[in-house]
């Protein structure tokens, strides 16, 4: 933390500008005590200057904290990246992201030369806006224990920031799956469940709870939750959406797509794990379990960028800060990100993102 003062010894030398016993040298060190030059700014002009808490190869080891934490917490977010669907953004050049939306062309067509004039359409657009929200989380050390724990292996720090990344990766995961963000009522972020153009595929449609289905001593029909999956695929078909899809399960279904493929009659032998057989389904690449989504919900989510993307504003990090009014025998921490989904429709409203749900 910078202290109010700066020694002579440790005075920060920027060519002819530096500040020493409280008196400044040099044009910018002039601005910066007459507070008409933010350090900010600073920073940004002699981007070697650094004021931090802990020694530079310290930073080294947290930034491998966070993004180990980020690997194991950032499951749904992880698949999106896998899929292309980052879409990397400065969050300082704004608090939104804007998108459009355009009308479907017509078919191109052959030709033996490229110069040959076809037909060149217009067509119709809409814009929309996301907002851009931080998801933060702020802690501080004192002082001295900062220095002791330094001393004896940096344990503290590290502890203190994988604790923080934990809590930031799980709000980041839980708004991606069933997050709402109203900045005001044309301004909303929304997770899977929550997106008003999600396709529904509930009750009415024919959903059941796959616990009924597969229920050992009552009944055990692996066949209709087999169904219900061809079912939701066929959904999404006719949203011109044709995968690969990934199917999202709750906690509560994970025993069942570890266990057997079978009716039990000799018509229908053991063909592999439930697993197995629902990524058999033209389309379907994969099957996980999401701890986010609730029970007696699927999602089957077209994992491609005209689907989904993830507008990565801020990566997840840990920074040091000085608040205002911060005491001077503390040191402060954030960890931060800004990582929003951006669910895609086109513009006849269709789109590759299908919700299961009792109800």
């Amino acid at each position: 933390m910078m202290s109010d003062k700066i020694e002579a010894k440790d005075k920060v030398d920027m060519g002819s500008n530096y500040i020493a016993d409280g008196k400044a040298h040099g044009d910018v060190a002039e601005a910066i005590m007459s507070n008409e030059y933010s350090l900010i700014q600073m920073a940004k002009k002699y981007r070697s200057l650094r004021f931090s808490s802990l020694p530079a190869n310290y930073w080294k080891y947290i930034d491998r904290i966070i993004q180990r934490v980020a690997r194991e917490q950032l499951v749904g977010m992880r698949d999106i990246q896998a899929a292309g669907g980052f879409v990397n953004m400065d969050r300082r050049a704004g608090t939104t992201y804007e998108f459009y939306k355009v009308s479907e062309m017509s078919k191109g067509n052959f030709a033996m030369t490229p110069d040959e004039r076809g037909t060149a359409d217009i067509l119709d657009f809409s814009t929309g806006r996301l907002p851009l929200p931080i998801a933060k989380k702020e802690f501080w050390v004192e002082v001295n224990l900062n220095a002791t724990a330094s001393r004896n292996g940096f344990d503290l720090m590290m502890a203190l920031t994988e604790a923080a990344s934990f809590q930031i990766s799980n709000e980041l995961e839980e708004f991606l799956f069933n997050g709402i963000f109203e900045l005001d009522a044309n301004l909303k972020a929304y997770g899977y469940t929550k997106w008003p153009d999600r396709n529904i595929f509930d009750t009415a449609a024919g959903f059941v709870d796959w616990k009924t289905l597969i229920d050992p001593g009552v009944q055990y029909r692996p066949d209709l939750l087999l169904k219900q999956v061809v079912d939701m695929v066929e959904v999404l078909f006719l949203q011109n959406h044709y995968g690969p899809y990934k199917l999202y399960v709750p906690k509560e279904y994970s025993y069942i797509l570890s266990m057997d493929y079978t009716t039990g009659t000799t018509e229908q032998p053991v063909v592999g794990t439930i697993r197995d057989r629902l990524m058999m389904i033209e389309g379907v690449s994969s099957v996980s379990v999401s701890r986010k989504l609730a029970d007696n919900n699927v999602l089957l989510v077209e994992l491609t960028p005209s689907s989904v993307q993830i507008i990565n504003g801020i990566p997840l990090t840990v920074l040091d800060w000085e608040p205002p009014n911060s005491p001077n025998w503390r040191h402060e921490y954030k960890a931060m990100a800004c990582m929003v989904p951006l669910f895609r429709s086109d513009y006849n409203g269709q789109n590759g993102i299908l919700h299961g749900y009792v109800g």
